[in-house]
Parts: structure tokens; C-alpha cells; sequence
């Protein structure tokens, strides 16, 4: 064959590089404990389908399942997708297993398979690595920013037995016992109350447990206040949701800051809250801390010996770097409740 013989060849790269079946597309959380379960946290943030072939798809299917079995397998159908579709799904429940979650009492690792078929022919699969957590576990502000709230657990035997100390210092100090929340409508008697919640909790004698590291971003543990009260122990977070479920049970607003290795606690000295869940701007922070309605202590002077009193832990405080706020919403109080009944107000 001679050269004049051959005749050019045209590639064309871009139908070349097409997929010749269907893909799936999926946003899966990351982590799951049974505070996710309880307060109806998806599994799924997004799926669906996309085709970027050139041919039409028929009678597909999509597979969900899950190693360990802690969720429930799901399929969808989908009847039909034409070249360039771009298919979300709008049917995205799954079923996390109860049972299984509340059973961990140390963490595991799973994975969620799926699986995109079409008759006996398998055409995409995804496999995502997630972490399952203690029952008692939380996965920290970049997984469950929104489940913290979960953890404070006013309606705990233990905080009953504080709130009652609080009530005897306040009348052995010669000012009402009740411990009336906001009804007064007197930022000082707010403070008072926030304040003799702290004399109870420095007097249980507590001694301070370090923290694993990067636990604001990882997650880690929590004790409950009866566990607390039993051990005598407490990182800067146990303490920071004892302080939140004890004035939260005495009808104020209770606020969790959360920053670079560190927990700290807060109160509302006017009937408020921050007017998001998860609040990260500072300014609303600093703004609050200016106009004296919300006061900021830290949380570990109670571990200390002697312990702080109430105006040195306020003095304190971290300084607002990198601060997270976040409001409770009663409904990321569930999980508790299944725990010890419980229900949370205000983080940030």
C-alpha cells in the first residue's frame, strides 16, 4: 500500500472519553451515632442519577446496603434515562437501625455500597467509608455540629440534685429560691441563678480530664451528669453540657462556644437566643457580649483547687478566635430523651 493510498483518520477524543453507561451521584454523611437515628438526621444529602453516554438507559436499578447491616437495604427504580439526563432522586429516607447504634459502646468503621444495575449487568458502583460512633459518642462540630445539643440532659437525676444545692445557696444568701428562669424579667436575678449554679457544680469537687486531641473537630466521648457526679471526672466539654443542662433546667438559656481544642459555656441574661442554629459569625457573638445579655465563663475553673469563683471564670474566658455558636432546637433533643428524657435550649 502506497502512501497515497492511506487515507487520514479523524479521532474524535471527545466521544472517545464519554462514559458508555449511566453514573451515580451521591452526598453521604460521614459519620452516624444513635442521636442521628433519634433525631431523623439523613443519611442521604443528595443521589441520583446522571447520563453522559450517548445511548438511552432502561429498567435501572439502584442499590443501597451497608457493612455493618446498621442501616436498612433500599432500591429505587428508575425507568428510564436518556442521554445527558441529569436525574436527582427525591426519595432519599433510609432507615438507620436502631437497635444497632444503640448497642456500640466503642466505635466502628462501615461502608455503604452503591450499586447502579441494569438486568444482571452491574454499571456504576460507589463504595463511601463512614465512621459509626458509641452511643455515647459525639463526632464533633465538622460531622454534628447539629447533634450536640442531643447531649444536654437537664431532666438527669444528677442535675436535679444540683439545681436543688443551687436553690439552698441562693436562700441561705438570704434571696428567693425559686429557680424561676426568666419570669422576673431582671437580668440580675438571671445572673444570680447562673451563678448559684455554679457554687453547686465547683462544689461536687470535680477534676479535670484532658480531652482527646482535636476533639472539637473529631469529636469525642461525653459523660453524662450522672457520670460526672459518680467519677468526679470532666473534660472542658462534659463540663460546658453540665453547666448547659443545669441552666437550661432552671429556665434559662444555656450557650456552648466551641473552639480550637477548647468548650465553653454561657447563659442568656435576657430571654434570647441567637437567631441561628449553628452561628458562626463572631460579630453576633461579640455584639451579644457587648450589650451584657449574654455572659461567656469558662467551664473548668470548677476543677480547679480552690475553684474559680464565678467573675474569675468569666474573666477567663477564651479569647474569640475561631469561635462556632449554635442554638439548640428542640428537635436535636430526641436522643437523650431516649437516654434520660431530655431538653435542650440554646448552644452556641
Amino acid at each position: 500500500m502506497t502512501s497515497e493510498d492511506q487515507q487520514p483518520v479523524a479521532v474524535d477524543t471527545a466521544a472517545a472519553e464519554k462514559p458508555q453507561s449511566p453514573k451515580i451521584f451521591a452526598d453521604i454523611a460521614s459519620s452516624f451515632t444513635y442521636a442521628s437515628y433519634q433525631n431523623a438526621i439523613p443519611v442521604l444529602r443528595g443521589i441520583g442519577v446522571e447520563n453522559r453516554s450517548d445511548r438511552q438507559a432502561d429498567a435501572l436499578r439502584l442499590e443501597l446496603s451497608s457493612t455493618p447491616a446498621f442501616l436498612r437495604p433500599k432500591t429505587w427504580t428508575i425507568d428510564r434515562i436518556v442521554p445527558g439526563d441529569h436525574l436527582p432522586l427525591g426519595d432519599r429516607k433510609v432507615e438507620l437501625d436502631a437497635g444497632y447504634l444503640a448497642g456500640l459502646n466503642e466505635a466502628e468503621r462501615g461502608e455503604i455500597t452503591l450499586r447502579l444495575v441494569a438486568g444482571s449487568e452491574v454499571l456504576d458502583e460507589h463504595r463511601h467509608a463512614v465512621r459509626l460512633l458509641a452511643r455515647d459518642e459525639w463526632g464533633g462540630v465538622a460531622d454534628m455540629a447539629q447533634l450536640l445539643p442531643a447531649f444536654v440532659m437537664p431532666n438527669d437525676p444528677a442535675v436535679s440534685s444540683l439545681l436543688r444545692k443551687a436553690a439552698e445557696r441562693l436562700a441561705a444568701h438570704g434571696h428567693p429560691s425559686g429557680l424561676d428562669g426568666y419570669q422576673s424579667q431582671d437580668p440580675k436575678r438571671a445572673f444570680m441563678l447562673a451563678a448559684a449554679i455554679y457554687s453547686a457544680i465547683a462544689s461536687m469537687g470535680l477534676h479535670y480530664a484532658e480531652p482527646p486531641a482535636s476533639f472539637e473537630s473529631r469529636g469525642q466521648k461525653i459523660r453524662r451528669p450522672g457520670t460526672i457526679a459518680e467519677e468526679a471526672l470532666a473534660t472542658c466539654l462534659d463540663t460546658t453540657l453540665l453547666f448547659a443542662a443545669a441552666l437550661e433546667a432552671a429556665g434559662l438559656h444555656p450557650v456552648i462556644l466551641m473552639f480550637d481544642g477548647h468548650a465553653a459555656a454561657g447563659v442568656w441574661l435576657t430571654k434570647r437566643t441567637f437567631g441561628n442554629a449553628i452561628e458562626t459569625d463572631q460579630m453576633e457573638v461579640r455584639k451579644a457580649l457587648a450589650s451584657r445579655e449574654l455572659i461567656v465563663f469558662e467551664t473548668t475553673g470548677v476543677t480547679h483547687r480552690p475553684a474559680m469563683t464565678m467573675e474569675a471564670a468569666q474573666r477567663a474566658r477564651p479569647a474569640p478566635r475561631r469561635r462556632r455558636s449554635v442554638r439548640l432546637r428542640r428537635r436535636h433533643r430526641r436522643a437523650s430523651r431516649a437516654q434520660r428524657r431530655h431538653h435542650a435550649s440554646g448552644l452556641a
